[in-house]
This record gives C-alpha cells, sequence and structure tokens, in this order.
C-alpha cells in the first residue's frame, strides 16, 4: 500500500509487482538505458517508480508534466 495525496485527499494505493520485474530491471540496465513514462502525474508515480526500481536502475522517470 502506498499512500498518495491528490487533490488534497489522502489515497491509499494498492500495488501489485508483477514476479520477475526486479530481475528484469537489473538485466536490462546491464545493456540498455532505462526510462520510464506514464501519463499519470508525478505525485501518484514517483512514489511508485520509487517501489518497483529501489535501485535507480530507471535513469530517467516522465510523467503526464513532460507531455506537451
Amino acid at each position: 500500500m502506498l499512500p498518495v495525496e491528490i487533490e488534497g485527499q489522502i489515497w491509499e494505493i494498492y500495488i501489485l509487482v508483477r514476479p520477475g520485474v526486479s530481475e528484469f530491471l537489473n538485466r536490462m540496465a546491464k545493456h540498455y538505458e532505462l526510462v520510464v513514462f506514464t501519463a499519470s502525474l508525478s505525485k501518484y508515480a514517483e512514489p511508485l517508480v520509487a517501489q518497483l526500481d529501489p535501485e535507480g536502475l530507471c535513469q530517467y522517470k516522465l510523467f503526464r508534466e513532460h507531455c506537451t
């Protein structure tokens, strides 16, 4: 569970991580520059990405604010 504030209200977001995600990120980071892109707002997605990638293997994180 991850508490996230959206429009002044705290929501508990449930996170289910697919099996093998950590291993996948570790293996891919050895060969590729990893970038996360989501159309979600950064205040929601940033804590989620931190849970998925605690080692910081994804070099760039792009959120809704980065879209034009």
